[in-house]
């Protein structure tokens, strides 16, 4: 079983666009389902964005949530010289905000972890913990994943698509041409990166 969502940019008679691929896979629980929809939509200012995701749609939703003020800001951008310097600012803001869902999880599962508050955790965890468990708690929170992907597609006041990637860890990527997340994502970017890939094309 794997996950797959995949956003390719191309041209359609000269004119941007983005061809979004998704499956209708997605874990509910301990089981998995075939039939969430994993792609969520919104207009602002005239301009669409589109957004897949992978992982949990909980996880999904609410870190898409917090995105949403940030990606709009960018949409309601009018002026075509500036669009690097938009993107790029977009690019830092929803860094910034998936980092902060990223530390929320982390203390909320500290707290339901430990019984304890991530800053107390912080201050007293070596001393009121075994050296191994402390150790242990910190390698899980440096590891500590999301649980849910985004891909990000919408267009700058140049109207040239965008796509932007955010993975478990936090981290946000702004790509070129193709963007993979799920489960299936290493081996479809595997294959992707031996073709001679050509938006025009």
């Amino acid at each position: 079983d794997m996950t797959l969502c995949i956003a390719a940019e191309c041209y359609d008679h000269e004119k941007s666009a983005v061809v979004l691929c998704r499956d209708w896979q997605a874990r509910k629980g301990s089981t998995t389902s075939d039939d969430a929809y994993k792609q969520r939509d919104f207009e602002e200012s005239g301009r669409m964005c589109y957004v897949l995701f992978a992982g949990s749609p909980t996880r999904a939703d609410h870190l898409l949530t917090a995105c949403e003020p940030s990606i709009r800001e960018f949409m309601r951008k009018k002026n075509p010289d500036d669009t690097d310097i938009d993107t790029d600012k977009l690019l830092q803001d929803l860094k910034t905000v998936t980092r902060e869902v990223r530390r929320t999880l982390i203390e909320d599962w500290v707290l339901m972890t430990l019984n304890m508050e991530f800053s107390e955790f912080r201050k007293h965890g070596r001393n009121e913990l075994l050296e191994s468990h402390y150790h242990d708690v910190w390698e899980t929170i440096r590891r500590y994943d999301i649980g849910a992907e985004l891909l990000v597609t919408l267009f700058d006041a140049e109207r040239e698509s965008v796509i932007i990637r955010t993975d478990g860890l936090g981290e946000v990527f702004w790509e070129a041409d193709y963007a993979i997340i799920g489960t299936g994502g290493e081996m479809a970017r595997s294959f992707l990166c031996q073709l001679d890939y050509d938006p025009h094309e």
